[in-house]
């Protein structure tokens, strides 16, 4: 077992104050099952078991498998993974998040190349509510369970990335100057780089209304 106090400070810089942990507490044991493998891991993993808890502003847990490369070139799987996280109140620029949950249950690959994760069933996040410039969400949820992250790593550094999938976006009530005050749902695909976001889907309100977004 492992607890750092103040880690990783300057990796943490970039992160908004809110998200940065005050302590991470490490749980590494052996396993005897590593699962399935992917070729560059076949033969060659350690397998074990994680737990990862961080403490602060807005606490997480991490477990899963874990899958580790025992010789170069190095690389690890983590898989059956579940991350958990909340928060009373988030400030991220212009946007004020109160009351924010996250489960997230997924599997992930990494190694000097390149970055997977993949969503599964059950992946939430709900915000009590959210608020910007104009606007107003409340009781926001978000179904993730078809999202796909991929990304070619450089230089220990991300170069490119892609997240797609399918996603339901709920607020049981959206409140703006030039809407009438009500329930709104998206429900459809989106495509996300570096350099732009494409949903294909349809949304629709409480009163019925139905409208393509695209």
């Amino acid at each position: 077992e492992l607890t750092l106090q103040q880690p990783f400070n300057d990796w943490q810089r970039d992160l908004p104050q809110a998200l940065r942990s005050d302590s991470l507490q490490l749980r590494i044991a052996a396993s005897s099952d590593p699962g399935e493998l992917p070729d560059t891991l076949a033969g060659r993993a350690l397998p074990l078991t994680i737990d990862l808890r961080g403490k602060g502003p807005t606490p997480f847990e991490l477990r899963g498998r874990l899958a580790l490369a025992n010789a170069p070139p190095w690389a690890l799987q983590l898989s059956e993974a579940q991350f958990e996280t909340s928060s009373p109140n988030l400030h991220l620029g212009d946007w004020t998040a109160h009351q924010v949950a996250a489960t997230l249950h997924f599997d992930a690959y990494l190694d000097r190349q390149r970055l997977s994760l993949d969503l599964r069933p059950e992946s939430l996040l709900r915000v009590a509510k959210l608020s910007g410039p104009d606007l107003r969400l409340e009781r926001l949820s978000a179904d993730l369970n078809d999202l796909q992250l991929n990304a070619q790593l450089s230089d220990d550094a991300i170069r490119d990335w892609r997240l797609e999938g399918a996603s339901t976006l709920t607020a049981q009530r959206l409140s703006h100057a030039a809407l009438h005050p009500q329930g709104w749902r998206w429900e459809g695909r989106l495509k996300a780089t570096e350099e732009r976001l494409e949903l294909d889907g349809q949304v629709a309100a409480d009163v019925g209304l139905r409208l393509p977004f695209q």
